[in-house]
């Protein structure tokens, strides 16, 4: 009877701790979602935008959308990523260099827009990929702009480029950043910046991203400057060319694979594709 007992006893005790054990997880996959996640991004029209753009409501050619303010493609598709997995969210604007180094110390939850990196072999981040660079593009006055056609003809031009900007070419980046072969007449603090030192004749050639390019060319409406037939694609790779949702590294599987799965699902609906026609911009994936 005693030993009977002691082994109901070891029963009773191993069953309280996997039902303590059971609760313990459903707490906190319950806890984690509910927590709001901090998504964080730095200001770079139009994939990010810290003021805000309002919107009118809008319908046609498939793609529709309320009355609202919109942050820039990368917030828009990330928010909606999020409400589509019934995760809140804190969004918060900040200098690009604070954004990576608080994803990887884990201060924030997550942000979008980044290209796939690896730390000693390993992901950085957890990454989800949506979306493909695209290509730089290189603008100039006209006359300058129709003769632009080879790499090297910039080591005889004064460019400028966004202090920080790379250009997924490893060429151009290597000649800026590391050999200091090609060094820019200027490095600007926004691309406004950029186009109005090229609009002042205060350099001969600039290089951007071709979305933030066309972007900015309708929003400042400049006459007289022109895209080159210069363009370095960025690849077609997904993993190595492609741009992600990035998300710090100990993020659980539950949130992670919520994310994923709703990332795809709004792909798949044409979504993202419809964030980028609210801007005036095309998909380049």
């Amino acid at each position: 009877m005693t030993l009977y007992r002691t082994l109901l006893g070891h029963r009773c005790t191993l069953m309280l701790t996997f039902a303590l054990a059971s609760t313990l997880i459903s707490y906190q996959s319950y806890a984690e979602s509910d927590r709001a996640l901090r998504i964080a991004f730095n200001d770079f029209p139009p994939y990010a935008i810290q003021k805000g753009h309002n919107f009118e409501a809008y319908s046609g050619q498939g793609c529709h959308h309320k009355a609202h303010t919109g942050f820039g493609i990368d917030p828009d598709f990330l928010i909606s990523v999020l409400e589509h997995a019934g995760l809140s969210y804190e969004l918060l604007f900040l200098p690009y260099s604070r954004v990576k180094l608080m994803l990887h110390k884990g201060a924030i939850d997550a942000s979008a827009g980044f290209f796939y990196v690896e730390e000693d072999n390993q992901p950085k981040y957890r990454y989800i990929f949506y979306d493909i660079g695209g290509e730089t593009i290189f603008y100039a006055k006209r006359k300058q702009a129709e003769k632009l056609t080879e790499l090297e003809q910039l080591f005889s031009l004064k460019l400028a480029i966004v202090r920080g900007d790379t250009f997924h070419n490893k060429d151009l980046d290597s000649w800026i950043y590391e050999s200091k072969r090609l060094k820019p007449f200027l490095f600007a603090n926004s691309y406004e910046q950029l186009f109005r030192q090229l609009e002042a004749d205060r350099v001969d050639v600039i290089a951007l991203n071709n979305v933030v390019g066309g972007y900015m060319m309708k929003t400042l409406n400049i006459p007289g400057i022109k895209a080159s037939p210069l363009r370095l694609t960025y690849g077609e790779n997904p993993k190595a060319d492609g741009i992600h949702i990035a998300m710090r590294k100990d993020t659980t599987d539950n949130i992670f694979e919520r994310v994923d799965t709703s990332a795809k699902i709004l792909i798949e609906q044409g979504i993202f594709k419809c964030i980028q026609a609210k801007y005036g911009v095309l998909s380049n994936h």
